[in-house]
């Protein structure tokens, strides 16, 4: 494949690393950050966005989002 083969190019690896280091400086989102976004995502509870009334139906907490 041409992409394999142009990541064994040290210059068109150390312009891409460049590219991505810069894009991360600029936005400030690291892929540590989207992993751990992802994480409170994946591990959240329900129960702290909601709450069930008496009558058994889900009421979203507009305070908790």
């Amino acid at each position: 494949m041409q992409s394999i083969r142009l990541l064994g190019n040290a210059g068109v690896k150390a312009a891409i690393e460049a590219a991505m280091a810069e894009r991360a400086a600029r936005t400030e989102i690291t892929a540590d950050r989207v992993l751990k976004e992802l994480a409170k995502i994946g591990f959240a509870s329900m129960g702290d966005y909601m709450r069930l009334t008496g009558d058994g139906s889900a009421v979203l907490r507009l305070g908790s989002c």
